[in-house]
């Protein structure tokens, strides 16, 4: 009798990339390029606001702030103070998922708690804001920036004063008015080359430069393989089981491993119909159950 040997079957995510082909738009470059440049992350800080920043400190590359041992935590992509007090969060986007707005309400509060965990006073809490560069138009209004501050429903021009700001990149947008450092740097985030920017050109020459760092290289390629370790498993356990609950499980690990690598809503929709031989209605309802968990 010929014994039978499954062989066990490595699946890569979708959408993994290759080191040598990463951007500026892809979070670990972008994390690891401003963390090692402080200057040139201030000098983009300072293109998007329209304002001079004297000096920033960061905070930590991915920085993982919590409240409570028990709380829910969040990862920030790139966190850092100026000497005035005021805080920055910068977020790359490349997933045009739903839960954008709530996301950066959720991201202002625990950078408050944050700092009032450190001992602040309300009353110190200086301006904040969370910037979420994205790869496409959000709102669909054809702004290349949206800026959102909180104002009076009945008295437009009445603002609530708390210093908080968010704001929405949007690479895409007209760009009449904007200053050349803006649209060159709009341009860049769309893959097109832009000659004699300064701004532009330095981040060009970082993404050149890590791509020869094999530390990063390294760092990368270890995470990815976390991330495909965590996708197989979860695939397997929604296989293997059987059960509901564990069905359920393995596409709740895989919907949020694809969050967590920017790959967009449909897409995501697309490789669990596929993946896990479901409806498009039914993996939407799950997709959406896991968007409103998270």
């Amino acid at each position: 009798m010929t014994e039978r040997i499954e062989k066990e079957t490595i699946c890569t995510p979708p959408g993994e990339k290759q080191y040598e082909e990463l951007s500026i738009t892809d979070n670990f470059l972008f994390c690891k390029i401003m963390e090692k440049n402080p200057s040139l992350c201030r000098e983009l800080l300072e293109v998007i606001l329209g304002i001079e920043i004297r000096d920033i400190i960061f905070a930590g590359k991915e920085q993982t702030v919590g409240i409570t041992p028990k709380g829910k935590s969040v990862r920030l992509d790139v966190y850092v103070a100026d000497d005035a007090g005021t805080v920055y969060d910068l977020e790359m986007q490349v997933a045009s998922n739903k839960n954008l707005p709530k996301r950066t309400r959720y991201y202002q509060g625990i950078m408050d708690l944050n700092l009032l965990e450190k001992g602040a006073d309300y009353r110190e809490l200086g301006r904040s804001y969370v910037i979420f560069i994205c790869t496409f138009d959000y709102f669909k209004s054809g702004l290349p920036v949206y800026t959102f501050t909180n104002r009076c429903s009945e008295l437009r021009e009445l603002e609530l004063g708390d210093d908080t700001v968010k704001i929405f990149i949007n690479p895409d947008g007209d760009t009449t008015g904007l200053s050349e450092d803006m649209t060159a740097f709009l341009r860049y985030l769309k893959g097109e080359q832009t000659q004699n920017n300064a701004l532009v050109g330095r981040m060009a020459h970082e993404v050149l430069a890590a791509r020869s760092c094999e530390e990063w290289r390294v760092e990368y390629m270890t995470l990815m393989m976390e991330l495909r370790e965590r996708y197989n498993e979860g695939r397997e356990e929604g296989r293997q089981l059987g059960m509901k609950q564990g069905r359920e499980q393995g596409i709740r690990v895989f919907v949020l491993d694809k969050m967590e690598e920017n790959v967009p809503e449909e897409k995501i929709i697309e490789k669990l119909q596929k993946g896990f031989h479901l409806s498009e209605e039914k993996a939407r309802y799950y997709y959406e159950r896991v968007v409103s968990e998270r």
